[in-house]
């Protein structure tokens, strides 16, 4: 059957428009070249730094991933040395520098490796990111949808986690992110070839961040660019200054790292360490233990997420739409050819289900659905286990150990997860998404915020 939008290249498929600045329909599509709005960006930008800031430098490094990083940067810093750096006198190759040469930037005014020098950048990519997916929200759908995007990132679970460890998976994603806004400036109207650039740059440098998967904005763009114009719209990527930009960025850590030892680069950590993962045949206990940390990662928003999933289907034919489920999907399909998953791998896909989830709850929230109000009950009872579990828990699992035995220390914890349920319910059944988001929101940064502190403590107690 042939396509309901006829064979056009993509600038003239993303020129639909909407009558309003913070609203929109299902058959308005998106808003082309919109910005967030300075105020909107300074809202998302300081609840960012609210959740994210309050425990830098307090954080203990208890895993030897962790660890490393740190040490690598101590050791560069000690030796002077950028490339061949070592971790318990072995040479550490099996992940780009840019996460300890971060570090060591941040350390020189000081002198010394620190807990807050280490967990700076992975901060500032936190927040970076949740900036970019309010912005690239806006431009998708328009400025509410965009903050929307922002908050409901921000307060992911998942994503708030990691952006308190020091691993650097919350670098890539912030350049993952930068990719996709350069990617749609690039090709909306009016198109802006030179963003072609800026998605090279970012592409590289996520790759720079942590190797390979670096390369996952660049498949969820050729993915996007198939389903708009087949291979004419892929061999829009074709931008030579773009390329050049990336092959100069990727040589100047690459080319160093083959100079120390070319063989041993490239059976350690090329073949070993990259190709054998990946493509892997699918495990079925790995793939659902992976998808299992989605659906946790993506609290309190992951029924959210489902219901916009199942939207983006009847909207299909929407660049927008498309664009942002794609920008979720293709790093998951790609994700669950990897041997072993692991959860901080699913990062990755956190901006995009965000943009789903804004992009649902401002165009079809409103119009209170079967399925929104079966999804609301859902959420009532979700919510009820974990006020039941805050309750009860500390006493049955050492799991939640770390929740406070003395019963006032409790209250903000029991109060957040009450509201997170009752939000997500009344906003969901009355057909209210600015009370859903801004609710949820509140509740989920209480939650998460006094969560993290009472948890540091519990661990600066046990460790």
């Amino acid at each position: 059957m042939p396509r309901e939008t006829s064979e056009t290249t993509v600038s003239s498929t993303v020129r639909t428009s909407t009558p309003r600045a913070d609203s929109m329909s299902p058959r308005d599509g998106h808003v082309p070249r919109r910005g967030l709005g300075v105020g909107r960006a300074v809202l998302v930008t300081l609840v960012a730094v609210v959740l994210v800031a309050p425990t830098l430098g307090q954080h203990v490094i208890a895993t030897s991933d962790e660890a490393r990083f740190p040490l690598l940067a101590r050791d560069m810093m000690t030796r002077g040395v950028w490339f061949e750096a070592y971790v318990r006198e072995k040479l550490f190759r099996e992940k780009p520098p840019l996460y300890p040469w971060l570090i060591v930037i941040f350390s020189r005014p000081g002198g010394v490796v620190t807990e807050t020098t280490a967990q700076a950048p992975v901060m500032l990519a936190a927040i970076a990111t949740v900036l970019m997916t309010a912005q690239l929200g806006a431009a998708l759908f328009g400025p509410a949808a965009g903050l929307a995007a922002g908050l409901i990132l921000s307060t992911c679970w998942g994503f708030f986690v990691h952006s308190q460890m020091i691993l650097p998976d919350m670098i890539v994603l912030a350049f993952s992110t930068a990719a996709g806004l350069a990617l749609w400036r690039a090709v909306s109207d009016p198109p802006s070839p030179r963003a072609f650039v800026v998605f090279y740059a970012a592409v590289a440098f996520a790759m720079f961040a942590k190797g390979p998967v670096g390369f996952l904005p660049l498949a969820a763009a050729a993915a996007w660019l198939w389903t708009e114009d087949r291979w004419r719209g892929v061999r829009r990527l074709w931008h030579p200054p773009g390329v050049a930009v990336f092959v100069i960025i990727t040589a100047a850590w690459v080319a160093p790292f083959l100079v120390i030892g070319v063989g041993s680069f490239a059976e350690t950590v090329v073949v070993v360490d990259w190709l054998n993962r990946f493509p892997a045949t699918p495990r079925p206990l790995a793939v659902a233990n992976f998808l299992l940390d989605i659906i946790e990662g993506l609290v309190p928003w992951t029924l959210l997420v489902i219901l916009a999933a199942g939207a983006a289907r009847a909207h299909w034919r929407v660049a927008a739409v498309r664009f942002a489920a794609l920008w979720a999907a293709v790093p998951l399909l790609v994700l669950l050819l990897v041997e072993t998953p692991l959860e901080r791998y699913a990062l990755v896909i956190y901006p995009g289900a965000a943009l789903l989830a804004a992009w649902w709850a401002f165009a079809h929230a409103a119009q209170r659905s079967r399925a929104a109000t079966i999804t609301a009950w859902i959420s009532l009872g979700f919510s009820a286990a974990l006020v039941a579990t805050i309750l009860v828990g500390p006493s049955l699992t050492e799991h939640v150990a770390y929740i406070p035995n003395a019963w006032p220390r409790r209250i903000p914890l029991l109060a957040a997860a009450a509201l997170m349920g009752a939000f997500l319910f009344w906003g969901l059944c009355r057909g209210r998404p600015r009370l859903l988001v801004y609710g949820v929101t509140a509740s989920a940064a209480l939650f998460l915020g006094y969560g993290n502190r009472v948890h540091a403590e519990w661990l600066n107690r046990t460790q």
